[in-house]
């Protein structure tokens, strides 16, 4: 289903530059997490302050 969402964002114009940046699973502990670039997995942190989304 990704590759569907991906081939239709990038058919657009102005987002012919998107990309898949990870995916959601299920998971017991309902946390964000992110991997790093050493191969870890960290939390990804509480939004804080003015909590509207980053959009560009």
């Amino acid at each position: 289903m990704a590759d569907a969402v991906l081939a239709g964002m990038k058919a657009h114009p102005l987002r012919s530059d998107a990309v898949d940046i990870g995916e959601a699973v299920a998971e017991d502990q309902k946390f964000a997490k992110m991997a790093t670039g050493f191969g870890d997995r960290r939390i990804v942190d509480w939004l804080w302050g003015e909590q509207l989304p980053r959009i560009r």
